[in-house]
């Protein structure tokens, strides 16, 4: 499974960074993990979805999350 994160409306250059850590490096089918991560620079209440690659080569989104104040 891949899973990016995207913040719609913010486009990542040079000076943008996005990261992602999952709590745990293995998950069995069904089960669940936590997704955490920041945006920066910083943009309350912007949108994130962090989507997977499916098996069709298509993305899936997972879930989604808006920013705080910290990003």
């Amino acid at each position: 499974m891949l899973v990016t994160l995207a913040a719609p409306g913010i486009a990542v250059g040079a000076d943008e960074t996005v990261t992602l850590s999952l709590d745990r490096a293995r998950i069995v089918y069904g089960g669940t993990v936590v997704a955490s991560g920041t945006v920066a620079p910083a943009a309350e209440g912007s949108s994130v979805v962090i989507e997977r690659l499916n098996a069709l080569g298509g993305w899936e989104a997972l879930a989604t999350a808006a920013t705080d104040a910290a990003g």
